[in-house]
């Protein structure tokens, strides 16, 4: 897995690797969900995914996770649209949103960021960088 980051989030804190956080990961091909929920998981942290964007706010808003993990293309609704919407609701202010996509150039960068992302990781995504990443986010509620 390989990454290209952007990061607005900043902090360190005091959980360690593992702690416990909850991660919501959104992606519409299901393997890929699973496969990535099933490496958080071994890194102890709570998952849940969805396969729609519309599902995504739903599942977010019933699960209030620390973190989303969220791919951009998505077939009724784009993550950007996602985000954005995540955004406008105040209980999601430390949420850490992170785009995951194959989109990797300083336009769907920027693009990211407008729309709400924290962080922008380039498919395939890299394992050590999503770790830290997730550890980061979970450390003492600091999400952004």
């Amino acid at each position: 897995m390989k990454a290209g980051s952007s990061d607005r989030a900043n902090g360190e804190g005091t959980r360690s690797v593992g702690a416990p956080g909850r991660i919501l990961i959104v992606d519409d091909h299901l393997r890929s969900a699973e496969c990535l929920a099933s490496i958080v998981k071994m890194w102890g942290y709570e998952t849940r995914f969805a396969d729609l964007g519309s599902t995504a706010i739903s599942e977010a808003i019933n699960f209030h996770p620390d973190v989303v993990l969220l791919d951009i293309d998505m077939p009724d609704m784009d993550g950007y649209t996602v985000a954005q919407t995540l955004r406008r609701e105040p209980s999601f202010d430390s949420t850490l949103i992170v785009a995951m996509t194959g989109h990797s150039s300083e336009a769907d960068i920027q693009r990211a960021r407008k729309a709400g992302f924290d962080r922008h990781f380039v498919k395939p995504l890299e394992i050590d960088a999503l770790r830290d990443c997730l550890a980061r986010a979970t450390q003492g509620g600091q999400g952004r």
